[in-house]
């Protein structure tokens, strides 16, 4: 029998009691804003778009245990702060993306935010031809400010007070 990851137990109990009532299970959460799936160009043209505000463009993937720690508060950074653009730019490779990126999207209730899945089955060599001071590292945080201007780049997870501080310094004229 196939494994399941712990975080499908509450959907496996909730269709099998809507089955034993004969209900139908209510849909899962979406996301506010759909995911849009860019090829490389596309994302180097996002990157040299200025953003007109102040933009963290948070790269990460399903694997990475760090980058999912970090979701949350990127969640809550993006709630408290609508004056920022919050990118999220997903980097697992194309086969992954509705088995592994999809679901992890709906989980983790990102509204607020965009996301971006990388269209790419060697995300490496495409992210280093179009992201300025890629480190082959993620998560990797590039924050710009409202000219596009890029304020730092980061191959940490960040914290709140680190978030709220770069927040502050991209703001500054």
């Amino acid at each position: 029998m196939p494994r399941l990851p712990l975080r499908a137990l509450p959907l496996l109990l909730l269709g099998a009691m809507c089955a034993a009532t004969g209900e139908q299970a209510p849909p899962p959460p979406v996301t506010a804003q759909a995911p849009r799936s860019v090829p490389r160009d596309e994302l180097g043209t996002l990157v040299r778009t200025p953003p007109g505000r102040v933009r963290f463009m948070t790269f990460w993937a399903t694997w990475c245990g760090p980058c999912m720690s970090e979701l949350p508060r990127i969640r809550a950074f993006a709630a408290r702060h609508p004056e920022a653009q919050v990118v999220l730019v997903n980097v697992d490779v194309t086969a992954m993306h509705t088995t592994r990126v999809l679901p992890t999207l709906q989980s983790q209730r990102l509204e607020g935010v965009t996301n971006v899945l990388l269209k790419s089955d060697n995300p490496a060599r495409d992210l280093a031809a179009v992201v300025p001071g890629w480190v082959d590292e993620i998560p990797f945080t590039l924050v710009q400010k409202a000219d596009g201007t890029i304020l730092t780049s980061r191959s940490v997870p960040l914290s709140e007070p680190e978030l709220e501080q770069l927040l502050a310094d991209a703001s500054r004229p």
